[in-house]
């Protein structure tokens, strides 16, 4: 019996900014007996056993032909496939088809994003210049400026299981995955897997096989995708590129087998996971892809430190991490904490010191009791390509009247890269004296504080949406702050310090008085908060100090 492996490469660049990781996993998954079987659309290590899996795949799109557009079949032999979209403008949209086929026998399918999303900003026309001060890459030459783009974040998928399928325009719909999804939000939903049906949305079938690579039994999987016509001008000359990867276990007599991708399963006992203790998995586990499983709660004691990404089992419901006291603290760079209910409990709080490099923190609904300082903290030096998007911070009581703190729904200390986009920032009805966006400088010199952006955030109820203090001479500039929705009705309390500016958006420099390089394109402090209040719908304006 040959040696069956294969090995998943770590995702790349997720988000705005993000890099994130897919681990690998050796097969003879669930013993060294089962055979398996892998086909990447991206560099990853094949060696097959008897079980071979096929895909054929097929891509359309509604505009131009982008490099990627084509079809074709992944066979046993390694193969890449890098499906990049260009030039695409507001209501365009595609579709890709993959077909699998087991080959004479039936097996548990697993799909995931092997490389994720990579996000190329391709430098910046005028248009998209005023809107987004992100920057990065040349507008001539191949796709560059990575992380910087923005249309992984635009760009909404519905995912559905079809069937008779002619090609990537022709098929029957027959089951729902997931609608409405970023791209981004995609990547990060297929980071722990997805084990598709052998019956759509019956969990408990097992794909079927097919006699031969021309014959297909099973359904097929469609990614329809659209780029909305409201996106506006911060897309232009944005590329972006993604992949995915299939991994077929042998399903006679492996009733219950492990996932392939997911190197860390954590579940209720009794359901064959690999633990039923999320404290115990972080203790045990290093550098993993930790999947938990959907509905469940996970109750982290006094916090806990987290070198491992944190996600959903695919496409399961949220599972809820409860952080009673403490730090839950990531400790290592390139992690994904997405797909979670997140409750901060007597002071519990999500905080990622230096190195921060790599983080995405997407897609969590995170509840900030009033006894905790902020929802998250994020601390780094140099590039740290992060992302805070598509969450949900709502605060909880009144923290300043608590324990005299100001709390932040998100806290960015330092660091260079770093997007803070599409979030709801909400209390519980009281307005609470702080900030859903706060952007400081740590002790020392670290370096600058640049390339920052805040986008299509909205907040309500804070007494600041965002806030941005400079400390050290020179070390903030380059931010870009358009698009939020901020009502945080800052008459009607008084500010919770003397130093406390009610403005919506608040920039102060406490240092030489020179004011700020590039806010929103601007370099005078008039014409910054012009662009400040003509780029965001705010009730209470903004104010620029210097």
């Amino acid at each position: 019996m040959s040696d069956d492996k294969f090995e998943l490469s770590r995702r790349k660049i997720l988000g705005a900014t993000a890099a994130v990781g897919v681990a690998g996993a050796g097969a003879g998954v669930g013993t060294s007996a089962l055979f398996s079987d892998e086909e990447s659309f991206e560099d990853n290590q094949i060696q097959a056993g008897e079980l071979n899996l096929l895909i054929d795949y097929d891509t359309s799109y509604d505009f131009n032909d982008p490099e990627g557009d084509g079809s074709g079949t992944i066979d046993g032999n390694p193969a890449d496939y890098s499906y990049v979209l260009t030039n695409v403008k507001p209501g365009d949209s595609g579709t890709l088809v993959f077909c699998p086929k087991i080959i004479d026998n039936p097996g548990h399918l697993f799909v995931a994003s092997a490389d994720g999303v990579t996000n190329y900003e391709n430098a910046q026309t005028e248009p998209e210049g005023d809107v987004d001060a992100s920057g990065g890459g040349s507008l001539t030459g191949g796709n560059d400026g990575e992380p910087n783009g923005d249309l992984g974040q635009e760009i909404l998928a519905d995912v559905k299981y079809v069937e008779n399928v002619t090609d990537a325009t022709t098929y029957d719909e027959i089951g729902t995955v997931t609608t409405d999804q970023t791209l981004n939000g995609l990547a990060a939903d297929l980071e722990a897997g997805f084990r598709v049906d052998g019956v759509p949305n019956d969990s408990d079938t097992v794909y079927p096989s097919s006699p031969d690579d021309s014959t297909q039994n099973g359904p097929c999987i469609a990614i329809e995708w659209e780029l909305p016509v409201t996106v506006g001008n911060k897309i232009q000359s944005d590329a972006v590129e993604f992949s995915f990867s299939f991994a077929a276990v042998q399903s006679r007599n492996n009733s219950n087998p492990a996932n392939p991708v997911t190197t860390v399963s954590v579940g209720p006992s009794g359901g064959g996971y690999d633990y039923n203790d999320l404290s115990t998995a972080l203790s045990n586990e290093s550098d993993e892809v930790i999947g938990l499983a959907g509905g469940e709660t996970f109750t982290l004691s006094g916090g806990a430190d987290v070198d491992s990404s944190l996600v959903p089992l695919g496409f399961q419901s949220m599972p809820t991490v409860e952080v009673d006291g403490g730090q839950l603290k990531l400790t290592s760079t390139d992690l994904t904490i997405a797909g979670l209910d997140i409750d901060l409990l007597n002071g519990g709080v999500v905080y990622n010191p230096n190195p921060a490099d790599g983080l995405a923190f997407i897609n969590n609904d995170v509840s900030i009791s009033e006894t905790s300082n902020h929802g998250i903290r994020i601390e780094g030096q140099g590039a740290l390509n992060a992302v805070v998007a598509n969450n949900q911070f709502e605060q909880k009581g009144t923290p300043f009247d608590t324990n005299g703190e100001f709390p932040q729904g998100v806290h960015l200390s330092d660091g260079q890269n770093v997007v803070i986009s599409d979030n709801v920032f909400t209390t519980n009805g009281s307005v609470v004296e702080g900030q859903a966006v706060f952007v400081s400088q740590g002790p020392g010199d670290v370096g600058p504080t640049s390339n920052i952006v805040v986008s299509d955030n909205s907040m309500n109820g804070w007494e600041n949406g965002v806030t941005i203090i400079e400390s050290q001479a020179d070390e903030i500039f380059d931010i870009s702050i358009a698009g939020n929705d901020v009502d945080n009705s800052s008459n009607s309390i008084s500010p919770s310090s003397p130093s406390i500016n009610p403005a919506d958006v608040w920039i102060l420099d406490q240092t030489d008085s020179d004011g700020f390089d590039n806010i929103n394109g601007e370099d005078t402090e008039s014409d910054q908060e012009s662009a400040l209040e003509s780029d965001n719908n705010l009730t209470e304006g903004a104010d620029v100090v210097v």
